[in-house]
């Protein structure tokens, strides 16, 4: 994710599991690094068992399931 002022920041999300360790939500995080995260995940955390997740990369196509949807009503 770029910032207001073209740097690269990391982006997290933060997973809330259930009783049964399936997943619940889903929460971005607006941290700036991986100890801030940490921090912000274990004071959410007093509740329910959480995963904090920090994104590496993503992947795009050309033709995303979506696009696929709107071409097949549109016939």
């Amino acid at each position: 994710m770029l910032s207001s002022a073209g740097i690269m920041v990391p982006e997290y999300r933060l997973h809330v599991l259930d009783e049964h360790g399936q997943l619940m939500a889903a929460v971005k995080l607006d941290c700036t690094d991986d100890r801030a995260a940490k921090e912000c995940a274990m004071r959410l955390a007093d509740r329910s068992e959480v995963q904090l997740w920090r994104l590496i990369a993503r992947f795009r196509t050309d033709d995303p399931p979506q696009k696929r949807r709107r071409n097949a009503f549109a016939r």
